[in-house]
């Protein structure tokens, strides 16, 4: 369903070409992303004791800063902060098994400022206490006794279809968009899961729509990430919630003044169809930079990404939801 804008099938081929085919194709620019991202997981675990740089990261990897943290989130399975947290906590603890350094110590090397803050951080992912780890004989905890695994080399959550099954094709076209006028309300992301925030948007721009009467003067809802994720914290990085207006008429004004009318993006764009729970867009979305999207070809420009929610009043209804994803590329 193109968005007011032209399309073209044609990347190495056409749309159908590029996305059925060549299987080894696809799992050939999967591996060339994986590949990269893993040359910035090599320099990490050589620099665990250093400040981050993630914009050398970015170089490392090949990627620009606009979009280096997810597609490192979506290839490992973690963001950059949460991986570095997670290496130092298992350096910390093959010290504690390993050493006799106090732990107070280790809690400071590992970028801790207090030994309750360590000790915190450590129980909440091993399930016990750094002194507990240290003097555990055989019998341990479940989640202590997984550490075992992590100790032996670096851990990177491969996105991979299981042997024997087949990925639905994401990737439908290249779509070049025109500026479209959109109603929409912006609002941090609020917290760490990101949820808080598009909520609450959605919830004003939907109440806002429904007092006036909108319903007819607007069409399809779409989300926007406007901020990049590898440089601003995820509790500031400003989600729109907006809805595509038909007409040029003036608006009615929002006596809170949160509600603002602008311009949707234009250019061109890789687009891929999610057909699945809303509460399933996150790994839609890291399927798309894990491999729908490297199996394209197509290099990535920066601007903010979207999705655009095809059936979102029949979804309310029972359908299962389409979701356009839109990435911006050259």
């Amino acid at each position: 369903m193109p968005l007011n804008g032209t399309s073209d099938s044609r990347v190495n081929g056409s749309a159908a070409d590029n996305e059925f085919a060549p299987d080894d194709a696809r799992i050939r620019g999967a591996e060339i992303t994986r590949n990269r991202i893993l040359l910035a997981v090599a320099y990490l675990q050589a620099h665990l004791d250093e400040e981050l740089d993630l914009q050398l990261l970015a170089a490392i990897a090949g990627f620009s800063p606009f979009h280096f943290h997810r597609t490192f989130h979506a290839v490992v399975g973690e963001t950059v902060s949460q991986h570095v947290r997670r290496l130092r906590l298992e350096q910390a603890a093959l010290r504690l098994r390993t050493t006799d350094v106090a732990v107070t110590t280790v809690a400071l090397d590992a970028g801790y400022e207090t030994h309750t803050a360590f000790a915190k951080a450590f129980r909440q992912m091993y399930g016990v206490s750094p002194s507990e780890w240290r003097s555990s004989g055989p019998q341990r905890t479940a989640k202590a006794a997984m550490l075992e695994i992590a100790l032996t080399g670096a851990y990177v959550a491969h996105h991979s279809t299981p042997e024997g099954t087949k990925e639905r094709p994401m990737f439908q076209e290249v779509r070049t968009l025109t500026p479209q006028r959109i109603v929409y309300v912006e609002l941090p992301f609020g917290d760490e899961t990101g949820i808080a925030g598009p909520r609450e948007a959605w919830s004003k721009i939907r109440a806002y729509g429904e007092i006036n009467q909108l319903e007819a003067r607007t069409r399809m809802g779409m989300g926007m990430v406007m901020d990049n994720m590898a440089t601003t914290p995820a509790s500031r990085v400003r989600y729109r919630a907006c809805y595509f207006v038909n007409d040029d008429a003036p608006l009615p004004a929002d006596p809170a003044g949160q509600v603002q009318e602008g311009l949707s993006e234009a250019g061109k764009y890789a687009v891929f169809l999610y057909e699945g729970s809303w509460d399933g867009m996150g790994d839609a979305w890291g399927r798309v930079f894990a491999s729908a999207l490297p199996a394209t070809n197509l290099d990535q420009r920066d601007a903010p990404i979207f999705e655009v929610y095809l059936n979102a009043a029949a979804a309310d209804a029972g359908e299962t939801p389409r979701t356009e994803l839109f990435v911006a590329v050259k």
